[in-house]
């Protein structure tokens, strides 16, 4: 008897017990069916977290969330980061950041290019956007664009000044 005749014998004498009736077989196969391939797919996502886990070890790298935390920069950043710091793509094509603190040119850089709203550099500073707004007029804060966003319900253009993060920054330590 061959390996593949055996393992027919050895799944029907342990399915047979549970079948009550003959409609009853095909619903129990797809469960087993379903079950074999959730093994399969828990193995292939355990072999891509080792292989993950082995890039980022081998190449020094953390994710933007992980990266964005050990070196105090804001989410806002990102899209200024991800185009001025060191990178590594791994196999899937997610980039990871190279871990090295960003010089203090780079910084200046991000928080140059990277912009807020009023109400996004308030909620930055944890402070109300009338308390931001006071704190602009009394550090001469200028904004550096507007942002764009149709019109309002009332049918008047909707607007926003922003800001740079630099000069967020600056405020805080003020």
């Amino acid at each position: 008897m061959s390996d593949k005749e055996q393992l027919v014998n050895q799944l029907a004498d342990l399915i047979a017990p549970h079948v009550k009736r003959r409609g009853d077989l095909p619903d129990l196969l797809d469960l087993v069916k379903r079950e074999i391939w959730r093994r399969e797919d828990a193995i292939e996502a355990a072999e891509r977290r080792a292989s993950l886990d082995a890039f980022k070890a081998e190449n020094s790298v953390l994710p933007w969330p992980e990266f964005a935390v050990k070196y105090g920069l804001h989410d806002k950043e990102y899209r200024i980061a991800s185009h001025t710091l060191s990178q590594q793509r791994f196999e899937s094509g997610i980039s990871f950041f190279v871990d090295t603190e960003p010089t203090p040119e780079q910084r200046r850089y991000i928080g140059d290019e990277t912009t807020m709203s009023a109400r996004q550099a308030a909620e930055y500073l944890g402070i109300s956007r009338g308390k931001f707004n006071k704190l602009k007029k009394q550090h001469k804060l200028e904004h550096v664009g507007v942002w764009r966003a149709g019109q309002t319900s009332g049918g008047f253009p909707a607007a926003a000044y922003l800001y740079r993060l630099s000069d967020i920054r600056a405020l805080k330590d003020a």
